[in-house]
């Protein structure tokens, strides 16, 4: 029964710290991939703004490259600005929240006019307009540099923002799995101090049994509380204490029984001497030898009769040294009442 109640408690106490411990490292890993993909986006983020202000310089170089050949041929131009358009999309699908968003559809309205530039520039004749388209399109370039770092700056905030909110949730992990494991210390402690208790108590009773056992109270009992195994022990206990007070009563019964036939015996025969002693004493004729004699016989008759007077009294058994290895009985503590300590123990 103890033994259950021990492997249910404690089993209960084992499986709450495995649950808490699968649990925390569970959530730790899920904020800790929280971390590292927002550590990644922001590397990410510096990567594909990085490329778009590459695909812009390009494209900057190109028709700076254009204006100063007066040439027509804009391949190139037009090959950087696929680049520049894939590599805003690429943004745009990464990124997508509202501020960014927007961001990046005024990016898109930039590069459509700056498409729109580039293709008059290609087709027209007039060296007037082309100029003009020229023109326009390095502005519109303006434009799409500024856009981008626009751009760029609300990403970075996201992603900022993003981090700290994850990072936040991981103090609040940390927190609460503090306090969680904090209240799961303490309970398993005040469990241990039950479980403890449970134990020591009814042995700090059975070994106080035994040292009362050990002065011959055998008067003494042992209550416990528990229905278990320490029950059991104190029950067995009390049997072998109330075996020994009744081998101890039939013992004082026997000397009752023995004094009380001492007692007769030596109550008559002590009358026959009385009698004779003084009918001696008539007869002493005033010698103090023979008076001395009949004085110690009768002092010695008087012992006797309080010996067995004193043996019919015996309330317990008391024995002290006779010789050595021989016990006797010591009547002045056996007829004395033992007073114990407590008759149990609660």
């Amino acid at each position: 029964m103890l033994r259950k109640k021990l492997l249910l408690i404690l089993g209960s106490l084992v499986f709450l710290m495995v649950v808490a411990t699968i649990a925390t490292i569970v959530l730790l890993q899920s904020v800790v991939r929280e971390l590292d993909h927002a550590t990644r986006d922001h590397f990410t983020l510096e990567d594909r703004v990085a490329e778009l202000d590459t695909s812009i310089t390009e494209v900057e170089i190109d028709l700076r490259r254009v204006q100063l050949r007066n040439d027509r041929h804009l391949d190139g131009v037009i090959a950087a600005l696929d680049l520049l358009r894939k590599r805003c999309n690429d943004v745009a699908s990464n990124y997508d929240f509202p501020d960014g968003k927007r961001a990046v559809d005024q990016m898109n309205r930039t590069l459509e006019k700056l498409d729109h530039h580039v293709s008059a520039l290609a087709t027209t004749e007039d060296a007037a307009m082309a100029s003009a388209h020229m023109d326009e399109s390095l502005a519109a370039m303006v434009e799409v540099r500024r856009d981008t770092l626009a751009a760029g700056e609300l990403l970075h905030a996201h992603v900022a923002q993003k981090s700290q909110e994850v990072a936040g949730r991981f103090r609040l992990l940390v927190q609460g799995l503090a306090v969680l494991f904090l209240i799961l210390v303490n309970v398993s402690a005040l469990v241990l101090l039950r479980v403890a208790t449970m134990i020591l108590r009814p042995v700090d009773r059975l070994v106080e049994g035994s040292r009362q056992l050990a002065l011959e109270r055998f008067h003494y009992r042992v209550e416990v509380d528990q229905a278990d195994e320490f029950q059991e022990l104190a029950q067995s206990f009390n049997n072998l204490a109330g075996q020994l007070q009744s081998n101890e009563q039939r013992k004082l019964q026997m000397l009752a029984q023995v004094a009380l036939t001492l007692s007769h015996e030596l109550n008559n025969a002590g009358a026959i001497i009385e009698l004779q002693l003084k009918l001696l004493g008539k007869q002493s004729s005033g010698n103090p030898a023979f008076e001395k004699c009949l004085h110690q016989i009768h002092e010695s008759l008087a012992r006797m009769t309080r010996t067995v007077d004193l043996l019919a009294k015996v309330r317990r058994i008391v024995l002290t040294d006779y010789v050595a290895g021989t016990k006797m009985l010591d009547l002045e503590r056996s007829v004395e009442e033992d007073v114990p300590a407590a008759k149990t123990e609660n």
